[in-house]
């Protein structure tokens, strides 16, 4: 049987103001939802009842990565909490009410400076609608409060003793690495530097994570990057104790840190008798140090070019996890591990410059050239040093200088020293004298027996007055 159709207006089932109020129902229950969906592209939407909040996952910027509002803290992607893929620049976008200490976790994605996959990184919502996510704040996110002072308060030290001179609340909320890039243009350059030290001080994070999770393996097993991540932030919070100016390119503190870091994973694991690898990790320190020396030099300006010094350093400093790995591995020796670090030494490569360091291969673009009397200490490997070899500063070298207690310039300062054969208190062949020569010479004054006829009607004291052939204000002789 063939039926034909109607529709239900003509049918009379539904009216049109039914179907409008239908409609509006509909719309409204839309935007509503809205509220924990994404939109993954265009300008700002200005939607009434709809808050949006912006961010971007940056190591260099992570693309591809699954940025996902963990409303309950539970560490969990779960089904009904809001997600959001990074675009190509790590930027991602959620049209949701996000309350302020949400925390934003993005998991996956590939680092576009570096090429290499990222696990996770942790950012958290601190007001404003812009939240940044970095190996910086993943690291904060774990800092927690003590005894005697607040997590914001241990936050802060923290930030100060890595040389860090943004607040907590802009590490989390400031675009960082558009600031320190040429995607900042309009930045200050005092502002650009401020945030380009975050940007590399990410990147040292990254390398320490990397290879402290090596390390911590070669005796529990497979370890979390969440575990590693909490076991290098209690490191660094105990190495904070002992300095206050934390230097990830020293490597004695990178040494502490990543014996830490093992220390700490084997107690967790239960490991009661660890192997004794010291020797192997100090060798991987000394090249996590010049790894992190290598990053501190590069300059962002330049990072989006690929033939650029700063591209070819990053990417040779995260070759090192490759390396650490064969070293661990038993497939390249020490001898070979060490050789292959050099290209990540930084220093100075004027060989005329007292801390030059013929081992460089990274020049520092700070060297120390002795000038005048100075000279250098003779060390060929960085930690040479300027000699001063003008002890008064009177512009004499030691060597030249015969007073050189005293300051030449300085003629108050230098004692006269002569002869006085005669004991008469002035220069041996010098004469006293009652008038200034040319009036009154006393020519009856001989050497031993200096004196002058007495006039009882003078009763000022007479000057002294002695020959000074040479011109130099000391009398003959001197």
């Amino acid at each position: 049987m063939l039926i034909k159709k109607k529709n239900l207006i003509s049918k009379g089932i539904i009216s049109r103001t039914h179907l409008i109020v239908l409609l509006m129902m509909l719309m409204s229950i839309f935007v509503s939802c809205a509220k924990l969906t994404n939109d993954d592209g265009g300008e700002k939407i200005d939607k009434t009842g709809i808050k949006v909040i912006e961010g971007r996952v940056v190591d260099g910027p992570i693309s591809g990565a699954t940025v996902y509002l963990d409303i309950n803290k539970n560490g969990e992607m779960d089904n009904n909490e809001p997600k959001q893929l990074s675009d190509d620049d790590g930027y991602f976008r959620f049209e949701a009410d996000v309350p302020t200490g949400t925390v934003v976790i993005s998991r996956g994605g590939v680092d576009t400076v570096t090429g290499e996959a990222v696990e996770e990184l942790i950012g958290e919502t601190l007001g404003g609608e812009f939240v940044y996510i970095s190996p910086l704040t993943t690291v904060l996110q774990g800092v927690e409060a003590s005894k005697d002072k607040t997590r914001e308060e241990n936050r802060k030290e923290l930030l100060e003793a890595l040389g860090i001179d943004f607040s907590e609340s802009e590490v989390f909320t400031k675009n960082t690495y558009k600031m320190a890039t040429k995607e900042g243009s309009e930045s200050e350059e005092d502002e650009r530097k401020k945030a380009e030290k975050v940007e590399k001080l990410g990147m040292q994070l990254t390398l320490m994570i990397k290879t402290a999770q090596m390390v911590a393996e070669i005796d529990a097993g497979e370890v979390s990057q969440k575990e590693v991540v909490k076991a290098l932030l209690g490191a660094l919070i105990e190495e904070k104790k002992s300095t206050k100016d934390m230097q990830l390119e020293n490597k004695e503190l990178v040494k502490n840190v990543l014996k830490k870091v093992k220390e700490t994973v084997d107690e967790k694991v239960g490991m009661s008798n660890p192997s004794n690898n010291d020797s192997k990790i100090n060798t991987i320190a000394e090249g996590v140090a010049n790894g992190n020396g290598a990053l501190n030099q590069s300059n962002f300006k330049e990072i989006s070019e690929e033939s650029s010094e700063t591209k070819k350093i990053i990417n040779d400093a995260f070759q090192l996890d490759q390396q650490v790995k064969e070293f661990l591995g038993g497939t390249i020796t020490k001898e070979k591990f060490e050789e292959d670090i050099k290209i990540l030494i930084v220093g100075c490569m004027n060989p005329l410059a007292c801390n030059y360091n013929e081992q460089a291969s990274i020049d520092i673009g700070s060297c120390e050239i002795p000038v005048g009397c100075n000279s250098c200490s003779g060390e060929r490997d960085g930690t040479g040093v300027i000699v001063n070899n003008d002890a008064d500063n009177d512009g004499v070298c030691d060597a030249n200088d015969v007073c050189d207690s005293y300051a030449n310039s300085d003629a108050t300062a230098l004692p006269t020293w002569y002869e006085d054969e005669d004991g008469d208190g002035y220069y041996s062949n010098s004469s006293e004298v009652c008038e200034s020569p040319g009036i009154n010479w006393n020519l009856t004054a001989i050497s031993g027996n200096d004196v002058c006829p007495i006039d009882s009607s003078i009763t000022t004291v007479t000057p002294t007055w002695y020959e000074d052939s040479d011109g130099d204000g000391l009398g003959n002789g001197n």
